[in-house]
């Protein structure tokens, strides 16, 4: 990819192997990371060493704490031994107390000397601090053994033996006191030792610290110094050439100059430069072709400009015939009522006769006025449909109802699931069922039949006649307004030809569709309405 050579304007510089960027800024961050993480293992590697040492300090801060609070019981005892016998409270038993409260102390004194070991790690061979703790606390043990004999021996009132036969001053001043005092100063020396060791291991921490930090700063100032300058030169090319491509120079190739993601980049941007120029020569074909375009176009638009003109002619002879079928039933409503009024006394056969040209006539008129009301109904822009779940069969019985007179020609097959549902509006399914009946109750002297099915993920409903039928002529017509055949004028004079029309408008609202065909006699027509069923959820 990266010696692709384009041959607009001229031949370009091959590309000299170079590593990989991405490759290149993944070592660095992982020389980075690895940096991190040695130095990271080295302050904590410090720190163990400085925890070490200050729990060392701690342990010899608690020995020292615990012997000077058993020099200050000793003292108490021999202030209790010289001060002499308290009847308020005997010798015995308050030495005793103070004498296991010692015993205590130096149980206590054991157990730091034993953690203050394993802080320092000499559980199996001990320093010299160790060995001097454990003498010194031995000693201690057997002149406090000692001390218990004596002063209980006192304390009791008996002569001690002759070679311990000593005034009370001496009896206290024994050797636990010089053996306590060795060993205090003895802590206080390594405590200051400790002391001393910690604060020179904090220092040396600082200085590896800012050592450290100084060496992960330099080494990631001199990557990022590298990476930039290696940055620099392509960014500066690929700047360049995008800015004269931006300025329309589509000839201008950048140089390929390195075998990395710039000079794929650059690459890219040669090929995107080299299809836009290709774009631009078939744009300039394409505009050449827009006058043809735009002829037949015009040409489009003067038909289309013709055809709203022939409907705005349809309209007005649509206007025009309104006005003269509104008119025909009206004057013979006029006549008849005066012929009525003009005689004298007449028969009742004679007021039945003209009665029942008046109640022809009107519902003639009633017929115009339902569909005139059916096409501004339909032609309403604000005309919404409530579409719901619902089975469609109960909406044709109701049409029947409504539009099946007294129910002696009609025949209602239904297909007994009622169960199923399709999504419709339910008074619009009623209006466009009740129009395909009231079509073939019009157009037919015999029963008509209305079939329910389900089929395939689809409800339809057969409204099927035995009448005039429909001519194979007026076939593809019969759905558009205003449109009535020959047959259907004959039949009936007083139409406007709305009612197919409208009703397949409804349907194809409701996603489904309208289907007319002649009878499987030959005669009458079958007209199928078609729903989609309704999932199930």
């Amino acid at each position: 990819m990266f010696y692709r050579q384009i041959q607009e304007p001229a031949l370009l510089p091959l590309a000299k192997p170079q590593p990989s960027f991405l490759r290149s800024l993944r070592l660095s961050f992982a020389l980075l990371a690895g940096l991190a993480v040695i130095f990271a293992g080295f302050a904590w590697q410090i720190f163990d060493l400085t925890a070490e040492r200050v729990l060392r300090s701690r342990a010899s801060s608690d020995l020292m704490a615990e012997f000077l609070e058993l020099r200050s019981d000793r003292r108490l005892l021999q202030l209790r031994i010289v001060s002499g016998p308290d009847p308020a409270q005997p010798l015995e038993q308050e030495a005793s107390a103070l004498l296991d409260r010692m015993e205590a102390r130096l149980d206590r004194i054991g157990q730091l000397a034993k953690t203050s070991r394993s802080a320092n790690g000499t559980d199996d061979g001990l320093d010299a601090d160790a060995r001097r703790q454990e003498q010194a606390l031995a000693s201690l043990r057997g002149a406090l053994a000692r001390k218990r004999v004596e002063v209980m021996a006192l304390a009791r009132g008996e002569p001690p033996a002759a070679e311990q036969q000593v005034s009370s001053p001496t009896l206290v001043d024994d050797g636990f006191g010089g053996i306590l005092d060795r060993s205090i100063a003895a802590e206080e020396t390594a405590i200051e030792r400790k002391r001393a060791a910690v604060n020179g291991m904090l220092a040396e921490l600082r200085i590896a610290v800012w050592v450290s930090i100084s060496a992960f700063i330099a080494i990631s100032l001199g990557m990022a110094f590298l990476l930039s300058r290696r940055l620099q030169a392509p960014i500066q090319l690929l700047s360049k050439g995008l800015r004269a491509m931006r300025a329309g120079e589509l000839s201008h190739r950048i140089p390929v100059l390195r075998e990395d993601e710039f000079g794929g980049l650059a690459d890219d941007a040669n090929t995107m430069a080299a299809e836009l120029r290709k774009a631009q020569e078939s744009e300039r074909q394409l505009l050449a072709s827009l006058e043809s375009e735009v002829s037949l176009r015009t040409a489009d638009l003067r038909r289309a400009l013709a055809d709203l003109e022939q409907t705005e002619l349809r309209r007005r002879e649509l206007m025009g015939n309104i006005g003269h079928e509104l008119r025909t039933p009206l004057t013979v409503l006029h006549g008849e009522a005066q012929v009525a009024l003009r005689k004298g006394p007449r028969t009742v056969e004679e007021y039945q006769e003209v009665l029942g040209q008046i109640l022809m006539s009107s519902r003639q008129l009633g017929r115009m006025i339902d569909d005139l009301l059916m096409l501004a109904r339909e032609e309403d822009a604000s005309l919404t449909l409530s579409v719901q779940p619902l089975n469609p069969e109960m909406e044709v019985k109701a049409a029947i109802r409504l539009f099946g007179g007294n129910g002696k020609r009609t025949r209602w097959l239904p297909s007994g699931m009622t169960s199923r549902r399709v999504m419709a509006d339910p008074l619009r399914l009623q209006q466009a069922a009740g129009a395909l009946l009231d079509n073939a109750l019009h157009y037919s002297d015999s029963t008509v039949k209305l079939a329910s099915r389900w089929q395939d993920g689809q409800w339809s409903l057969a409204v099927i006649d035995e009448g005039i039928g429909i001519d194979p002529e007026d076939l593809p017509h019969v759905r558009d307004r205003s449109y009535r055949g020959a047959l259907a004028r004959e039949r009936r004079p007083g139409g406007l030809g709305l009612g197919l029309a409208i009703t397949e408008d409804l349907i194809v609202r409701m996603g489904g569709s309208l289907h007319l065909e002649t009878g499987e006699t030959g005669r009458g027509t079958i007209a199928t309405l078609t729903l989609p069923e309704m999932k199930p959820a």
